[in-house]
């Protein structure tokens, strides 16, 4: 009769790790929104640019930042007002690379101006 109440209390605690388990792989390590402080910073997207190079779209209060980060450096590229309306980045596909090219190389001297 102890062996089988011994049995049972293992199998319980081994089930209960289990399911806590199964909970943390589900958020990830992180609490639910909910639960969460909200926060005053908030990375509204990412691209990837390379090897450990990050494009970053952060929002703090009313602006949006654009962000440019490598290892060892994070640069402010653009700074944005939050209600400017978001440009879609899809292109017709009847645009030409002529006029893809065109619209191109003022933002690539832009770039190249705000390097210097």
């Amino acid at each position: 009769m102890l062996y089988t109440e011994s049995l049972l209390a293992l199998f319980f605690v081994l089930g209960l790790v289990w399911i806590l388990y199964r909970i943390y792989l589900r958020f990830n390590g992180r609490l639910p929104s909910m639960l969460r402080p909200s926060k005053r910073i908030k990375i509204v997207e990412r691209a990837a640019l390379g090897d450990k190079r990050n494009l970053l779209l952060v929002e703090v209060g009313e602006e949006r930042f654009l962000l440019g980060s490598t290892p060892g450096n994070v640069s402010l590229v653009a700074r944005l007002e939050l209600d400017e309306p978001e440009q879609s980045p899809v292109r017709e596909e009847s645009e030409s690379a002529s006029t893809r090219a065109a619209e191109a190389h003022p933002f690539r001297l832009a770039l190249e101006e705000s390097s210097l």
